[in-house]
């Protein structure tokens, strides 16, 4: 695919084919290797008008520890960002890197980056006919939405330890309630900050609709409650990493219920608790509180 292709059309049997996951048979390209797309004026302009609509949306809705990323990362607010650019800046910040994916990944490679301090981000943007909401990843939601928050040592080091975590799991429900974790605080994650409930996940905090949306009285918020570590082995409790690793209880309660914008995450639970839908007066937001990743 053309790097900066943003297909907008369905499959024969309905499906996006941005939301179809790949599966790596090379590596990726990492850091200064990521080339710089050919972009069209439009696609500049794009990015220019997703950026200056969410700077005006997100002062008094985004978290302060979002806020302080974005700004540290100073993004190119006319242009989009080279993904060579964006890396060196967070490996200065936290010895993360960003690799040139292209689309969707299969959860196992997904997860090998995160755990090696390394982030997948596209580098096609969406149409202008999805300036509102767009079902599948691209630039504006990984760079703009990601990237602030791994700027932050303990929320890169969580980041990094979620992906070893997936790759460590030996049984198909410990995987599943890892990725909840990750679906409902990476993706659509809320914080109580000193000023109020705020948004940190990037799912929510990438599209002007959700942002909007989320933290008003249409959602219910439920109090989210990682699952208790569970140790399967003298290694695992002992805090060593060993095959077995640890071992999670089923998901709290809480992270079965959707959150504002599932489209956007690349690997969703398998079996989502609802279907999923773009914005809607009756969905749930799992709120951390006093949140340790910072």
């Amino acid at each position: 695919m053309n790097p900066t292709t943003h297909p907008e059309t369905t499959t024969q049997d309905g499906n996006d084919p941005r939301c179809i996951p790949h599966k790596l048979t090379g590596p990726l390209p990492v850091g200064a290797e990521c080339p710089y797309p050919a972009y069209t004026a439009d696609e500049q302009d794009v990015w220019k008008t997703l950026y200056a609509r969410m700077e005006t949306l997100l002062p008094g809705r985004a978290a302060d520890e979002f806020l302080v990323g974005l700004k540290q990362l100073d993004l190119e607010r006319d242009r989009i960002p080279s993904l060579a650019s964006v890396s060196a800046k967070l490996q200065q910040a936290t010895g993360w890197q960003v690799c040139r994916t292209p689309g969707l990944l299969d959860a196992k490679d997904f997860f090998t980056y995160l755990s090696k301090r390394i982030f997948p981000s596209t580098d096609y943007i969406r149409g202008r006919s999805e300036l509102d909401y767009t079902p599948a990843p691209d630039c504006f939601h990984d760079i703009f939405g990601h990237t602030p928050m791994i700027v932050h040592p303990r929320f890169a080091d969580f980041y990094q330890k979620l992906g070893q975590a997936a790759l460590a799991c030996k049984d198909a429900a410990t995987e599943e309630g890892l990725t909840r974790i990750y679906w409902f605080t990476v993706e659509f994650g809320l914080i109580k900050n000193p000023g109020g409930l705020r948004i940190y996940g990037n799912g929510i905090i990438s599209s002007s609709g959700e942002t909007q949306h989320s933290l008003t009285d249409k959602v219910k918020k439920i109090a989210h409650r990682l699952p208790r570590r569970r140790a399967s082995s003298p290694a695992a409790a002992a805090g060593g990493q060993s095959g077995e690793g640890a071992k999670l209880p089923p998901p709290h309660p809480s992270l079965k219920i959707i959150s504002a914008q599932p489209a956007f995450a690349r690997h969703p639970p398998t079996t989502p608790p609802t279907k999923v839908l773009p914005i809607t007066p009756d969905r749930v937001l799992p709120i951390t509180g006093s949140n340790p990743l910072f």
